[in-house]
């Protein structure tokens, strides 16, 4: 990863962090919705506001749905 994608999942891991209620370090790679009860829809309405003010940027619907997880998060914020 270089300097600018090491920041930016930094960055997702502290946004995720706070809106879940979750410590910094529970959140890696492979973490997803399935089995984080404050990952529920407002959860997640709640994230993907934070991260569009955080990165100015909007989602598309369709990402909406499909942002399940920290990888396709990161992938997504990384383009």
């Amino acid at each position: 990863m270089d300097g600018s994608t090491v920041k930016t999942a930094v960055r997702l891991r502290e946004i995720m962090a706070e809106v879940l209620e979750l410590d910094p370090l529970q959140i890696d790679d492979s973490f997803a919705r399935d089995g984080v009860p404050s990952w529920d829809s407002l959860g997640h309405l709640r994230l993907i506001t934070a991260l569009e003010e955080a990165f100015g940027i909007r989602f598309t619907m369709k990402e909406v749905g499909e942002l399940d997880r920290f990888s396709k998060l990161h992938e997504r914020l990384s383009r």
